[in-house]
Parts: structure tokens; C-alpha cells; sequence
């Protein structure tokens, strides 16, 4: 077993240690040089970084500080492979092992399989996990500070502005924050997770339901906030509706959308509710509070 499958914690370790070399080769790539080499272009969806020895270096020095000596270099024999979305956009990917990853609107994710471990890093958006049961090459998912833990499970993970939202449809899943084992939330259980602490509470089949709504194309609202479900379609648009009268933020609607269709979000907010849409010419839309009488 190679230095970075014998813990999660030489996992997460190795996993930071990759980013920070991914932001120094991208300041080093946005330098100017006399001789820029041009790489050939992979498709917008799908691409797959060049196989590099940068993560057998990384972990043989996180292998040689945790000793305190020289360890030699780890022959990992991996390489990432990054799956995106557009805005508005979803897909599926199948990987080798079985398990099945679904990527929400605006995701990235960077998946490598090594012969010890397999290992995800979300690195934007939300995504569905569905994963194949392998005792003896545990799953890794790798998000902000938090590593997550699984052998064979299913489960939604979203990066929100302040936190990252776990919900566990199937299974359980382990929560460290690379010094210690958080939590284990069973299904039918979430966590929100920030600043080294998650936070558990049941979820129940409606909400667990209504988090994964998204899979089938679908925003489903139950008593949110107008603030609450305009800034959830606006994952979806690449023109943004915006609230024009900080009254309406508090006002609460329910309902079963497309998530490509505001436009029937729109008529239902209008018949529900006291507001009118303006349409502008740049595709946004403005809801305001219909003038009183």
C-alpha cells in the first residue's frame, strides 16, 4: 500500500499538497516566456491533464516530512481525469471501478484511481454519487477541507457559498477534516460542514427527495423563500432574475419546476403572488411589487 492509501489523513494531505502545486503552476504558466508551447485542446466536457510525476513527488515528500526523512519516490501509476458542466447543463459519468457520478449545473470534479484508494475531488458545483462497494480500495471524496468516506453508498454533495451540504441517500458516510473523523451520517441524514465542524440533522425522504431533485431536471420548492428559489434557478441562467424590492425576499412559494423553464417559475410566481416581471434585452428579469391600490 502505497503512503497516501494507508489513512485518510495522508489522503487529504496529498490532495492539498496538489493544489497548492496546481496555483503555482498556473502562476508560473501566466508568466510571460520566450517560448510558449502550444497544447493541443480537449473538448469543453472531458479532458485529461498530461501524466506527470508531480503526485509521486508530492507524496513521497509528505511521506519524508511525516518520518522526518528521505522517502524515496512512490510509483502511483494514476492520472486525473477532470469532467465538467456548462451552466444549465447536467451529465453522467460512468467510472471503471462501477460507480457513477452525476454532475449538477456548473461542476468540476478531478477523479483519479489508484491501485490502493480511489480518490474525487469536487472542485465546484454539486454532484451525486453512486458508488461501487470495494473493501479493499476505499472512496474518497475531497472537498474545500473535508475529506469524505465511503466503501459502497450513494450521496449528494454541494459546495454552497459558506459550506459544503452532505446528503446521504444510501449507506453512510465519513466526515474528516484531515486531523480527525468528524462525523458518520447515516441515510436518510445531512451535515453541513464548515470551519472543521459538521453539523448532522435528519433529513427524512421528502427532503432527501427534494436535495436530489436536480437528477431529473427538477427545482423542487416547499414554502422557500422568493430570495431562496430565484437564487436557486439562477444556478440554471446565464441571466440572472433579480429581486428589485428587498420586500419580496421574504415571501414563500412552493411548486414542482423544470429547471431549464424559469419561464414557468416566472407565471407562477405572478399568479401566486403579489409581483411583476420585468423582461430586459440582456435575457435577466426583474420582479418588483405590484403598485398598490
Amino acid at each position: 500500500m502505497d503512503w497516501a492509501g494507508q489513512s485518510p489523513l495522508h489522503a487529504i494531505a496529498l490532495a492539498r499538497a496538489e493544489s497548492a502545486w496546481e496555483t503555482a503552476g498556473r502562476l508560473r504558466a501566466a508568466a510571460p516566456q520566450g517560448d510558449a508551447v502550444r497544447e493541443n485542446s480537449h473538448p469543453t466536457g472531458h479532458w485529461i491533464a498530461r501524466p506527470t510525476h508531480r503526485r509521486t513527488l508530492l507524496a513521497g515528500l509528505l511521506a519524508a516530512s511525516a518520518v522526518g526523512g528521505i522517502a524515496t519516490t512512490l510509483a502511483l501509476g494514476s492520472r486525473d481525469e477532470r469532467y465538467t458542466t456548462d451552466i444549465g447543463t447536467r451529465r453522467s459519468v460512468s467510472l471503471t471501478d462501477g460507480s457513477r457520478i452525476d454532475l449538477n449545473t456548473g461542476s468540476v470534479i478531478a477523479v483519479a484511481f489508484e491501485t490502493s484508494r480511489r480518490v474525487v475531488r469536487l472542485l465546484q458545483g454539486e454532484a451525486m454519487f453512486d458508488v461501487a462497494h470495494d473493501a479493499e480500495r476505499p472512496f474518497y471524496v475531497q472537498v474545500g477541507g473535508s475529506l469524505l468516506r465511503v466503501l459502497g453508498t450513494a450521496f449528494n454533495v454541494r459546495i454552497r457559498a459558506e459550506l459544503v451540504e452532505l446528503t446521504v441517500s444510501r449507506g453512510a458516510v465519513g466526515v474528516s477534516d484531515g486531523a480527525k473523523m468528524l462525523r458518520t451520517v447515516a441515510a436518510g441524514y445531512g451535515a453541513a460542514i464548515r470551519g472543521g465542524v459538521a453539523e448532522t440533522n435528519h433529513l427524512g425522504d421528502a427532503v432527501v427527495r427534494q436535495r436530489t431533485a436536480w437528477q431529473e431536471g427538477v427545482i423542487e420548492l416547499d414554502g422557500d423563500t422568493l430570495e431562496q428559489a430565484v437564487a436557486e434557478f439562477n444556478r440554471y441562467r446565464r441571466a440572472p432574475i433579480v429581486l428589485g424590492d428587498n420586500r419580496l425576499a421574504a415571501l414563500r412559494i412552493g411548486g414542482r419546476f423544470g429547471t431549464s423553464d424559469s419561464a414557468q417559475f416566472i407565471a407562477a410566481v405572478q399568479q401566486i403572488l403579489p409581483v411583476r416581471m420585468v423582461a430586459n434585452v440582456d435575457g435577466s428579469i426583474l420582479l418588483t411589487p405590484l403598485p398598490t391600490q
